[in-house]
């Protein structure tokens, strides 16, 4: 490798896939997106309120809807997108709770391991 170059660590190699994580890879970027959202309001309702906009009480209803509706509603959208595509899952490579295969482990990556390596109750 020359000097100053950078490593190539995901170069094929003859290794089993890393399996990914989905779930907690995507609730991890909604509890990322959720914040930059309710900082970015916060920082906007500071200016606002500097610059004397609040006037009234209801004025300060609208600040939690604001807030923490969107990421709510959008938590809500990630679970039902979720639940459906786990629906197109054939029978017994599930979550444990249907058919035969993999019950009782929860892992639905163990089925997409067993199909790539050859090995395991699928083949």
């Amino acid at each position: 490798m020359p000097p100053y170059s950078v490593p190539r660590r995901f170069a094929a190699r003859n290794e089993e896939p890393v399996p990914l994580n989905w779930k907690r890879g995507m609730f991890r970027m909604w509890l990322v997106l959720s914040a930059a959202w309710i900082m970015g309001w916060i920082i906007e309702f500071l200016v606002y309120g500097i610059q004397g906009g609040f006037r009234i009480w209801s004025d300060f209803l609208a600040v939690p809807i604001l807030l923490f509706g969107p990421p709510v509603a959008a938590l809500i959208f990630g679970v039902a997108v979720g639940w459906a595509f786990r629906g197109f899952v054939p029978n017994g490579q599930g979550s444990g709770n249907q058919g035969s295969g993999n019950q009782g482990s929860g892992n639905q990556e163990s089925g997409i391991r067993n199909r790539a390596s050859g090995t395991g109750a699928d083949t």
